[in-house]
């Protein structure tokens, strides 16, 4: 029997509405997304492994016109787009982007909220990034992906985009602001690049919504905790659950993101040319992510 293999892939960005859309396409009748919403196959040193047990994730999805999954890592990641088109051939590509100085601190807020981040200031762990990228131990010993720690270097799209852009040949680009003010008329693009029927009406629902936690150590050790309770297989259910909960009344406490003018400012700057540069790329205004 045939494999059944992913003819459509939404890479990221992280935190430009992957999640949002692949809750939307979820619910159609003509697509099948599997459960583990990011497999990450196709990225070193992160998510599945084993390339049958990543093809396992879309057998229930035989006959269906639309099979794809969501992994924000593939963007950034530089083995990704080569890798992706030597297993599948010419898949469809689906790429969201947001505006970088706000994507970059969303993503900050969604790893201190996830405790995988413990510097608890987002101008420290900007100034952090450097060190952090050259630092070889770092990229291989820490409790996230990698180019999740890489706020800045990770908004930087030019890049990212071309090397989809020079090996495949079905893109589409949208960004984030489209798909939360124009939601219904994205998704009516989605369906026909996909070639699925476009008078299905999914529930529209924004996910990962961003706050910080009261705080950002706890959150940290409490992820550490819950990562070492999960090998201790007599007590690892109660307890993750335990921490889990604690985890939560931290994030309720907390606070809604917010970031400096003189570190937007500063992040603007850092951003400009790249931007430019993608705007003339893809063929869309992006001024406005410099005023």
């Amino acid at each position: 029997m045939v494999q059944v293999k992913p003819n459509f892939l939404i890479v990221g960005a992280a935190k430009s509405g992957t999640t949002s859309l692949y809750y939307w396409l979820k619910q159609h009748p003509e697509v099948f997304m599997p459960d583990n919403k990011e497999p990450s196959y196709f990225v070193y040193g992160y998510g599945i492994s084993d390339w049958e047990k990543y093809l396992s994730l879309f057998e229930l999805g035989r006959g269906k016109k639309a099979i794809g999954e969501a992994s924000a890592s593939y963007l950034v990641a530089p083995e990704s787009a080569q890798w992706i088109r030597q297993k599948l051939g010419n898949v469809k590509i689906i790429i969201l982007l947001r505006n970088p100085v706000e994507r970059a601190y969303s993503l900050y807020s969604w790893m201190v909220m996830e405790g995988y981040e413990w510097i608890s200031n987002f101008e420290e762990a900007l100034a952090a990034e450097e060190g952090r990228f050259c630092n070889e131990f770092f990229r291989t010993n820490n409790p996230e992906y990698f180019w999740d720690y890489m706020y800045v270097r990770s908004g930087l799209y030019y890049e990212q985009v071309m090397r989809y852009m020079d090996i495949f040949e079905d893109i589409k680009i949208y960004l984030f602001d489209e798909l939360v003010t124009s939601s219904k008329a994205i998704y009516f693009d989605v369906c026909n690049f996909l070639g699925i029927n476009n008078t299905f009406d999914p529930v529209f629902v924004h996910q990962n919504p961003s706050r910080l936690p009261r705080s950002i150590r706890l959150q940290f050790i409490l992820r550490r905790l819950r990562s070492l309770v999960g090998k201790i297989p007599k007590f690892s259910k109660p307890l993750k659950c335990s921490i889990s909960l604690i985890m939560n009344l931290n994030i309720s406490f907390g606070s809604k993101p917010v970031v400096s003018l003189e570190t937007r400012q500063f992040l603007k700057k850092r951003y400009e040319r790249d931007i430019l540069e993608l705007s003339k790329l893809i063929g869309k205004d992006l001024y406005s992510w410099l005023r």
